[in-house]
C-alpha cells in the first residue's frame, strides 16, 4: 500500500485543511500517517484510520518572542525525525515552513518524494506594529524564514498552496514554477441537504434576538481582524444583532467594549461549534462579515476557510477589501466590500446588505452557485492528481 507521511505543527483536528487532505488520501487509498501536536479531538470527533503520533515540544517553547518560537522551531523538527525513524512511507507532506527542514531530511534519508504545503507567507505572517520590539521581532522572523524557505523550497517534489496570489508570489520570490492551488474549501457533504430545518441554534441560546438579522462572524477573537471596529460599526445598525461565534485572548476585551458602549442588546458571543457543524449552524443566520486589516503580507493575500463555510451555509459576505476576497465577493455578486480601518464604512456595507431586496438576491445567487464553484471535491481532485503524478515521477507544479 502507498504510504504518506504528514508533518503538521497545528494539531489535525484543529487544521481543516490537513484533515481534509488526509482524509481524501485515506479514501484514495493511501496509508497515512500523521505526525502533530497532541490535542484532545472534539466533541464527537475521532479519527479510527488514521494513525496520529504526537510530539513533545522541550520546555522554553512558545509561540511569542523569537527565541521561544525558535525553540519551538527546532523542537518540534527534531521530533519529526525520531519518531518518522519508526515509520516507513513514499511521501512526506510538509504543512508549511515549520516541518519542511525535517521533511528535506527525511527525503535525503529515504528517498522518499516531497509535497511542501504553504498554507500561507510563512515570513510574512506577522503583522505590523508601532512598537521598536514588536517590528525587530517581525523584522528578525521575516529575514530568518525567508533565507530558510529559499533554501528548502527547491528541495519539494511539488508544491501547493491556498490561492493565487500566494502561489504567484511563492513563484516570484523564490524563482521556481507556480505551485498548483489547492484552497481551502469545505466538503459538499457539510451543506444542508434542506436549507433552515429545525429550530435555530442562536434562537435556542439568545431568544431575545428573535425577529431580528443575525450578523455572524465565526472564527478566533484575535487581535489584528478588525473586531473593535466591527464592534463600533454595530452602533449605527439597527434591525440586527452581530454574533461572534469562537473564542481567543480578545474576547472579554470585546465584551468589556460592547459593555462600555452599551451594546449587550446588540452584541453577542456564541461558544465555537466543532468543525464539522460549523456550517449548519452559520445557515441561520442572514450575512458573514470578515473585517481583516491590512496590516502584513499575508493578510494582504488572505482567503480564509471561514468565507467558503459562509458561502456554503448560504450567506451573503461583507468584507475587507482585499484581492482574493474581492476576487470571490465581488467579482462573483456574492457581497459588498468595504474598508475595515473605518467602523462608518463597515456599517455603510452592513446596511446596504441587509437591505431586503438586496439580501433576498444575494441569498439565492449564493445558495445556488457558490457551491458549484467552491467546494472541497474539486480541490481534491487536484490534491490527488499531484500525488499520482509523482508515482509516475511527473512535473507536479503547474498542473493543468
Amino acid at each position: 500500500m502507498k504510504s504518506v507521511l504528514v508533518l503538521n505543527e497545528n494539531g489535525y483536528f484543529q487544521d481543516s485543511r490537513v484533515k481534509r487532505e488526509c482524509q481524501a488520501l485515506l479514501r484514495a487509498g493511501w496509508k497515512v500517517e500523521v505526525i502533530t501536536i497532541p490535542e484532545e479531538p472534539p466533541l464527537g470527533e475521532k479519527e479510527k484510520n488514521i494513525r496520529l503520533h504526537f510530539i513533545h515540544l522541550p520546555s522554553g517553547a512558545g509561540t511569542r518572542g523569537f527565541l521561544p518560537k525558535f525553540f519551538r522551531f527546532r523542537g518540534a523538527n527534531q521530533e519529526y525525525l525520531r519518531i518518522a525513524g519508526f515509520l516507513s512511507f513514499d511521501i512526506i507532506h510538509a504543512n508549511d515552513l515549520d516541518s519542511l527542514p525535517a521533511a528535506v531530511k527525511l527525503k535525503r534519508r529515504t528517498g522518499a518524494k516531497l509535497v511542501y504545503d504553504s498554507h500561507e507567507l510563512f515570513p510574512e505572517q506577522f503583522p505590523r506594529t508601532n512598537s521598536l520590539k514588536g517590528e525587530l521581532f517581525r523584522f528578525l522572523f521575516r529575514t530568518y524564514c525567508t533565507f530558510l524557505e529559499k533554501r528548502l523550497i527547491k528541495h519539494a517534489d511539488a508544491l501547493i498552496t491556498v490561492n493565487e496570489s500566494i502561489a504567484s508570489e511563492l513563484s516570484r520570490r523564490y524563482r521556481i514554477p507556480k505551485p498548483v492551488v489547492v484552497m481551502n474549501c469545505p466538503s459538499l457533504k457539510e451543506r444542508p441537504s434542506e436549507y433552515r430545518k429545525g429550530e435555530n441554534p442562536f434562537l435556542q441560546t439568545f431568544p431575545q434576538i428573535e425577529g431580528r438579522r443575525i450578523i455572524l462572524y465565526n472564527g478566533g477573537i484575535t487581535e489584528g481582524r478588525g473586531l473593535e471596529n466591527l464592534v463600533e460599526a454595530m452602533s449605527s445598525i439597527e434591525g440586527a444583532v452581530l454574533i461572534f461565534m469562537g473564542k481567543g485572548p480578545l474576547e472579554n476585551p470585546l465584551k468589556k467594549k460592547v459593555q462600555d458602549l452599551r451594546m449587550k442588546e446588540k452584541v453577542f458571543f456564541h461558544p465555537p461549534v466543532p468543525s464539522q457543524d460549523v456550517v449548519a449552524f452559520s445557515q441561520w443566520a442572514d450575512i458573514g462579515v470578515l473585517p481583516f486589516f491590512d496590516n502584513s503580507l499575508n493578510i494582504h493575500y488572505v482567503l480564509p476557510n471561514k468565507l467558503f463555510e459562509y458561502l456554503l451555509a448560504g450567506l451573503p459576505v461583507v468584507s475587507s477589501d482585499l484581492p482574493e476576497l474581492r476576487k470571490v465577493v465581488k467579482g462573483n455578486g456574492f457581497g459588498i466590500l468595504f474598508n475595515p480601518e473605518k467602523p462608518g464604512d463597515i456599517a455603510r456595507a452592513i446596511r446596504e446588505i441587509l437591505e431586503p431586496k438586496t439580501l433576498e438576491e444575494a441569498k439565492k445567487r449564493v445558495w445556488e452557485n457558490a457551491p458549484l464553484l467552491y467546494n472541497w471535491e474539486k480541490e481534491e481532485e487536484k490534491l490527488l492528481q499531484v500525488y499520482s503524478g509523482l508515482l509516475r515521477d511527473e512535473d507536479c507544479f503547474n498542473l493543468g
